[in-house]
């Protein structure tokens, strides 16, 4: 008999009881660095990741940079930043397909 009202309770649906119970869904926001803005736009352009690891451009960008953290701003403040460094700057004119 326990093994039919098991059936019988799946073909029901959940009770009353389930559905009136609240959920509370947690949404975690994700915050995206400068620096990996920076990297994004610049592997969006075609320069590889590991060259900008190698030339410590990510890290550099974010010490350098002050301006608002959205992608807009970040790829608008790369020309200065390149001129900050004569290596990032050959690099990345140079790798990039396209004005970075």
């Amino acid at each position: 008999m326990k093994l039919w009202n098991t059936i019988k309770d799946w073909l029901n649906g959940p009770s009353e009881a389930e559905h009136s119970s609240p959920t509370e869904v947690m949404v975690e926001e994700v915050e995206v660095s400068c620096g990996e803005l920076f990297a994004e736009v610049c592997i969006e352009h075609g320069v590889h990741s590991a060259l900008l690891e190698r030339l410590d451009a990510i890290e550099k960008f974010e010490q350098w940079y002050d301006g608002d953290c959205d992608k807009e701003s970040v790829r608008a403040a790369i020309a200065g930043f390149k001129e900050t460094d004569m290596a990032i700057n050959a690099k990345l004119t140079s790798y990039s397909k396209g004005t970075l």
